[in-house]
């Protein structure tokens, strides 16, 4: 089996030249009026705050809305084309809006008076129902709707994880579920280049992410890797006719500034959309740690560490969809990310034997650390969809291409008990690292409602990458610079993956169950490329999973779950 792939150089390029060319097809829109006056059938007396709708003829998708002022009046500008619409009031029976058409030849429509009668049944009981609780809990997975957490008007995504419950987000930016770092993080149900390094979700807008899907115990459907789980980010997309965006900017405490701006605007069949953010972080922390060992004398060691990490980071993603018709979709997008921090890291070693009045060394450590990041991906996606709810064959591709160089110097000192110098020569140290991920993912799923509660998924998914991690150690012996053999070495890591899955979904009563089954077939070949140490693996795994849950009273339910998962490096 071939283990590399190439992409020729002219069709990056040609992508590249799209993009940048995606400004230059929005233009404004060509608006017509409609209007109208809404009143009371009996009175007479104008109705404020009555609610129009207008929708698309074409695929019955609502393209604006308004409400009416104290005298019952609406004035709505809306694009040229073919809608119809519906006029709505509490306690008042609705009233439809017949299909009217806007063009230049009829810029404007006047509906006149429209009189709303009173509902009696409605008024014979009102019931007052809460907004949608922000977890909800489903048969395989956990959903955190983030639209009233406080943190998302001006943090990122991962002060978002921080607080959903059985996810942890540490200092440098590593996440863990349920104590388990072995987690699978996707964005919008697919792996992305924000995801390929501990701290790059801080670079992404929490006023970008719609929910959070928290799936412990995974199904079929998902690839098998992480052991933990998996993490789900579901951005906002807007599809609303006309131009409409959005423009953030945060500033904490100490050193945290950020501004992200949003932009869509759809004509006909075209929709295009932008987001852009620029943000600068620095973060302070500390932490301590004690240890005891034993065994002829007791030995102690205490740690300290103080830092201040992070940098500027700006990244923009431009993208369009593309209807065919109402059934069929295509999206395309280029996302690009560029960063670099640098972060100071001093830490403290203090022995003893005994107890703590007998010290017996002191080591200081400073590590001084720049790290430059540079991430870009592609993604085409085709949606077909059947005609009936969530009936839909949706197939994907995507290639990521990312670069991280790290560069350190680390200075050691040894002090006597009281804080002299020891007379030990200072360790002079510095590390490089160059790591590199060329990703090509391939994905085809497909999803069948059979019946009310039943559902039928089938699907493929490929994913083909390559990992180049060159690391060098060197020390300084007051004249050169040697390398440190032990420690230093070039790391090559393919990987192909193939995965077919399905799975089958159904409710009876209180109880509903998922079953599925997935099969991946990997090829992985690593080497040491200093040591010449070859590793490869060839084989093909199974991996079943069931959920089952029964609902009880009073808003509660058990859950029972299965599934097989691999870890890989």
């Amino acid at each position: 089996m071939n283990r590399t792939y190439t992409l020729h150089k002219s069709i990056s390029n040609a992508f590249t030249f799209l993009f940048l060319l995606f400004p230059l097809f929005i233009f404004s829109q060509k608006n017509g009026t409609l209007k109208g006056n809404i009143v009371d059938a009996t009175s007479s007396a104008p109705l404020e705050y009555a609610t129009i709708s207008i929708f698309s003829q074409k695929d019955s998708s609502l393209i604006t809305g308004d409400i009416s002022d104290a005298k019952g009046n609406y004035n709505l500008a809306i694009p040229y084309g073919d809608y119809f619409g519906k006029i709505e009031f509490i306690a008042y029976h609705p009233e439809a809006i017949a299909d009217f058409s806007l063009s230049a030849k009829n810029k404007k429509m006047d509906l006149g008076t429209i009189k709303l009668t009173v509902n009696t049944t409605a008024l014979k009981e009102v019931q007052v129902l809460t907004a949608k609780g922000e977890t909800q809990i489903s048969l395989d997975k956990r959903v955190y709707n983030v639209g009233k957490d406080l943190s998302a008007t001006g943090g990122n995504a991962t002060d978002i994880l921080d607080n959903v419950p059985s996810v942890s987000v540490e200092d440098d930016g590593k996440i863990t579920l349920r104590g388990n770092s072995g987690v699978q993080i996707l964005i919008n149900g697919k792996p992305s280049v924000l995801t390929s390094g501990k701290g790059n979700l801080q670079q992404l807008p929490a006023n970008m992410i719609d929910r959070i899907e928290v799936i412990t115990n995974p199904s079929a459907k998902y690839e098998a890797e992480g052991t933990a789980g998996i993490i789900n980010i579901i951005l906002h997309k807007e599809r609303k006719i006309g131009v409409n965006g959005s423009v953030g900017l945060t500033v904490g405490y100490p050193d945290i500034y950020g501004v992200n701006a949003n932009l869509n605007t759809r004509k006909n069949k075209f929709n295009f959309f932008t987001n852009i953010s620029l943000s600068y972080e620095k973060t302070h922390g500390e932490g301590k740690l004690y240890q005891e060992s034993k065994s002829n004398v007791l030995e102690i060691m205490e740690f300290g560490r103080q830092h201040v990490m992070g940098g500027l980071w700006g990244d923009v993603r431009l993208g369009a969809d593309y209807y065919f018709n109402k059934n069929n979709t295509l999206t395309t997008s280029i996302f690009y990310e560029k960063g670099e921090d640098r972060d100071e890291i001093n830490m403290e070693y203090v022995d003893y034997i005994g107890s703590l009045d007998n010290r017996v060394s002191i080591l200081t450590r400073d590590d001084h650390t720049t790290k430059k990041e540079d991430n870009l991906e592609y993604a085409l996606t085709y949606t077909h969809d059947f005609g009936s709810k969530g009936h839909e064959l949706v197939g994907d591709i995507r290639f990521q291409n990312n670069e991280t160089i790290d560069q350190s110097d680390l200075l050691g000192k040894f002090f006597t008990p009281d804080y002299q110098p020891s007379g030990v020569k200072d360790l002079l140290q510095r590390s490089g690292g160059l790591e590199g991920e060329r990703r090509l993912i391939t994905k085809l799923d497909y999803t069948y409602p059979i019946a009310k509660g039943k559902k039928l998924e089938l699907g493929y998914q490929g994913s083909f990458r390559n990992i180049k991690n060159d690391f060098l150690v060197e020390e300084f012996d007051d004249v050169n610079w040697n390398v440190l053999k032990n420690v230093s070495n070039d790391f090559k890591y393919d990987e192909n993956i193939i995965g077919f899955y399905g799975t089958y979904k159904n409710k009876v009563k209180n109880f509903s169950y998922q079953i599925g089954a997935r099969v991946e077939h990997t090829d992985i070949a690593t080497e040491l490329v200093n040591t010449q140490e070859t590793n490869p693996r060839i084989y093909t795994n199974f991996f079943p999973s069931a959920n089952i849950g029964y609902q009880l009273p009073k808003n509660n339910s058990i859950k029972l779950s299965y599934s097989r998962r691999v870890r890989r490096p």
